[in-house]
């Protein structure tokens, strides 16, 4: 992701080592086209997650309506994963 520029970790950063497991803390930022993107895309995935919902509510064929949940459940880690910071809404 850095290659590609979607964070930026900037040119100087001070360099310690964590004595403990040899990690060394570094800080990232998203470029304003990253973070912009991801604005324009939220109301659209909770759009698109509350027709699905009510799509999956009203099949009455029992696969399909299996596979409709599977959909939303995926649908619906990823939005929170993105969005939530990995918390459940």
């Amino acid at each position: 992701m850095l290659a590609r520029n979607f964070i930026y970790g900037g040119g100087e950063q001070l360099v310690t080592m964590n004595v403990f497991d040899n990690t060394v803390p570094v800080r990232f930022t998203l470029p304003p086209f990253v973070y912009q993107a991801l604005n324009y895309y939220k109301p659209k995935l909770e759009k698109e997650i509350h027709k699905l919902s009510t799509k999956a509510n009203d099949e009455k064929d029992a696969t399909k309506r299996t596979k409709l949940v599977e959909q939303l459940t995926t649908m619906k880690e990823n939005f929170n994963e993105i969005y939530d910071q990995g918390g459940t809404k």
